[in-house]
């Protein structure tokens, strides 16, 4: 790992940690590494990630706030804590409320926790939020997880119309290899580089 890395470890260990926290007392913006750090270690070392975050909320409110939630709910989930994660991504959606220029995914993962999870009293809820982000959609991931959620809403609302509509949306979206937003150039006869 390159030295200047040293806030995006994806494992965790004492020497790790010694080194991480010696260079975080160095640092100016220490809300902004403890998050990166906490991003990389979300899934795979979830209890850090958690550690991490605590340490980024007791800096105070950073412009990057609703993405420290969305990290933090993130790693409840790799611990399988639904109530805790489901309470992270609305604060992350509070905090865009807040800052609406400040955009993070919270509202089309929390729709997918729902979905997913089959929590039926948030159904409302969540079609309210992928409704609401329809508009901005930017990458195939987006735009399938924008589906998926609103198929398996429906089919759990026992709409199977709507549901097979959005399953194949969410399929075309899957099929999808790239975003659209560069074209790829061509190089040479009949060679092209993305």
């Amino acid at each position: 790992m390159a030295e200047n890395d040293w806030f995006r470890n994806s494992d965790w260990s004492p020497a790790i940690e010694t080194r991480f926290f010696e260079n975080l007392r160095r640092a100016r913006r220490k809300g902004q590494y403890l998050l990166v750090q906490a991003g990389h270690l979300e899934q795979s070392r979830p209890e850090v990630a958690l550690t991490l975050l605590e340490r980024y909320f007791q800096l105070g409110k950073g412009f990057d706030l609703a993405q420290a939630f969305v990290v933090q709910a993130r790693a409840y989930l790799s611990l399988g804590n639904v109530a805790k994660a489901l309470k992270s991504y609305e604060s992350a959606l509070e905090r865009e409320h807040e800052y609406p220029t400040l955009r993070t995914c919270a509202g089309l993962e929390l729709s997918m926790l729902v979905a997913n999870h089959q929590i039926a009293d948030q159904y409302a809820a969540a079609l309210a939020l992928l409704v609401q982000y329809k508009a901005r959609i930017a990458f195939p991931v987006e735009e399938f997880q924008y589906y998926a959620a609103r198929a398996l809403i429906s089919k759990e609302q026992g709409d199977s119309r709507r549901a097979r509509k959005y399953a194949l949306g969410a399929l075309r979206a899957a099929e999808r290899e790239h975003s659209g937003f560069l074209l790829p150039l061509k190089i040479g006869p009949g060679r092209k580089s993305v």
